[in-house]
């Protein structure tokens, strides 16, 4: 693979996405975070159910669901355990529940062709 150094421990060669408990944001229609594992793997789909904006108290109702998002991160493996261990004065706690994607320049080529 043309310019990708593999052995770099600081470029992870996945996108996580963090499955979490949303009861407490979503109240009745929120899910353990178990269910949303499931859902997203049986969908395949992940939905952006928020917003996340740095002018969100201006904006409109309407204009705030132009910034709903999914979040993901390129956290190298050997640093998740860091972003998913409980803190104090963390807002959102994350179980084991995660979905890890390969980066399309690092998958083998047989595998580029299938997607």
């Amino acid at each position: 693979m043309k310019g990708i150094d593999l052995n770099r421990e600081d470029q992870s060669r996945f996108i996580i996405h963090f499955t979490r408990n949303d009861i407490d944001t979503f109240g009745d229609t929120g899910s353990r975070s178990e269910d949303n594992f499931k859902s997203i793997f049986l969908e395949r789909v992940i939905y952006a159910f928020r917003p996340h904006c740095l002018f969100l108290k201006d904006l409109s109702e309407e204009t705030e669901k132009l910034f709903h998002v999914a979040c993901f991160t390129e956290t190298p493996i050997n640093q998740v355990d860091k972003l998913i261990t409980s803190k104090q004065g963390r807002q959102i706690n994350y179980l084991n529940m995660d979905l890890f994607f390969v980066k399309i320049p690092y998958m083998p080529k047989s595998m580029i062709d299938i997607i």
